[in-house]
């Protein structure tokens, strides 16, 4: 029974939408009721001696004991939602150097730059500062853009952003100009609080994190980064330009976060404010504590950004998606990703909007599936699971959009694995780490010819 409510649970929490309030709630509840119920299961288990119940069992309570690690029990309803909202991909090839390319770009994903030694390799931020500069400048030399399809820092944390912005300076106005970045998890929504990876750091909060995204990337942009409202189209630099005092302002009065503030009150039409607005709405009220109503988090710009469309040029259209919504409550829950119903029905107003004749090219970090050959084979089908489970939550839902448009070309990265598929009509280009240990050139600079084909112009392999 305690395995078959383990699955019905998943599967209801699957197909709800769970609130804060919700979540909250399993915070408290997970924990307990999942150490009683792994224990309850694995000692009935040995008791009555069943060999396969003892693999089921160990199974059954390892996932329970992680109640402290996923605090949720809707962690669960993750995993089964991933069954059906999986996209079934093809494995694709993308032929080598041809000519008749209209635009030429260049993909790089992960850098992981640390603001002492990386998470997961332990390199020295020295070390991975030399790759990011080496990767960058190969591909700036080669390409008319050069896509970042996030975890440009490794926690998200502003002294890592510092150093991004120290190589990013090094470059000419125009060399900068050519870059197009998205956020990853490691960007904005990583949690790390216990055990080895959480030795010795501790990830900024959310907000403080998805400030320190705005400022390094948003402040001082390029010029074609266009953010889209439904009063029209707005320059993302001169948005942010506007609200310089705004941001002053947050940065000597750091918000106290857990001050409840009834989300309908949150101005939700904030890129549509002129930056004298913002700046006006930043006061500290009675109690010392804010964002107040008027005055909104770092978090609703950020969510609110997205898609953003980074560059136009030569009848293409390159688009960012943030597939890094909300701050997780672990460092498991943080690699699972989610575009979200509102971005998602702005990605179809975008989608309908497009000319005739005009290619969309798409940033989203995490992946929306995992080809069939990536699972065959014992070794296969575990790293099949793994992709599988840090997969986009509404996968379907952004599929079923970019479906609409035909011969839609998806870049991302978060997987470390470089890889093509197809799902219908559609190229899906996963992007490897230049700290990732997976075969394959981590630096790619593409064609793309005006019959909408996407050609392999040069690559190489940078980092570890």
């Amino acid at each position: 029974m305690g395995i078959t409510g383990c699955c019905l649970l998943g599967a209801l929490c699957a197909m709800l939408q769970p609130t804060e309030g919700m979540r909250a709630l399993g915070k408290r509840v997970a924990p307990v009721a999942g150490l009683l119920l792994g224990w309850w299961s694995l000692v009935l288990s040995f008791t009555f001696s069943l060999p396969a119940g003892h693999f089921v069992a160990v199974i059954y309570w390892l996932f329970f004991v992680l109640g402290p690690v996923m605090y949720s029990p809707f962690f669960v309803g993750d995993l089964f939602g991933f069954w059906h909202r999986s996209v079934c991909l093809q494995t694709a090839d993308v032929p080598r150097r041809e000519k008749g390319a209209i635009l030429s770009i260049a993909h790089l994903s992960d850098f992981h730059i640390p603001a002492n030694f990386t998470i997961e390799e332990g390199l020295h931020n020295g070390a991975v500062l030399d790759f990011v500069r080496a990767a960058v400048e190969w591909a700036l030399a080669r390409a008319d853009y050069v896509m970042i399809t996030g975890d440009i820092t490794d926690s998200g944390h502003s002294s890592e952003w510092q150093l991004y912005k120290s190589l990013s300076d090094s470059l000419s106005q125009e060399q900068r100009s050519k870059l197009l970045l998205i956020p990853g998890n490691h960007d904005l929504s990583l949690t790390l609080r216990f055990g080895a990876y959480g030795a010795g750091l501790e990830t900024a909060d959310y907000d403080s994190r998805c400030r320190a995204f705005a400022k390094a990337v948003f402040c001082g942009c390029p010029a074609s980064w266009v953010l889209i409202t439904p009063g029209g189209r707005h320059s993302v630099a001169r948005v942010m330009a506007g609200a310089s005092e705004y941001i002053k302002v947050y940065d000597g009065n750091p918000p106290w976060t857990n001050v409840g503030i009834p989300e309908a009150g949150l101005p939700l039409n904030i890129l549509e404010m002129s930056g004298e607005i913002l700046s006006a709405l930043s006061t500290v009220d009675e109690f010392g504590l804010w964002p107040t109503r008027g005055a909104p988090f770092f978090r609703d710009l950020i969510d609110l950004a997205y898609p953003m469309i980074l560059a136009e040029k030569n009848g293409v259209m390159i688009v960012g998606l943030n597939s890094c919504l909300a701050p997780a409550d672990s460092i498991v829950g943080s690699g699972f990703g989610r575009i979200g119903k509102a971005q998602l029905l702005r990605l179809e107003a975008v989608v309908s909007n497009l000319r005739e004749n005009e290619q969309l090219i798409v940033m989203v970090h995490h992946h929306i599936g995992v080809p069939r050959d990536l699972r065959r084979g014992i070794g296969r089908l575990l790293r099949g699971l793994k992709f599988k489970g840090l997969q986009l939550t509404d996968a379907k839902e952004l599929q079923r959009v970019l479906s609409r448009r035909p011969s839609t070309i998806v870049f991302h990265g978060h997987l470390h694995s470089p890889y093509y598929a197809r799902a219908g009509s559609q190229l899906y280009v996963a992007g490897g780490s230049l700290l990732g240990k997976a075969p394959g050139d981590n630096c790619v600079v593409y064609g793309l010819k005006d019959s909408g084909d996407l050609v392999i112009n040069d690559s190489i392999r940078v980092g570890i």
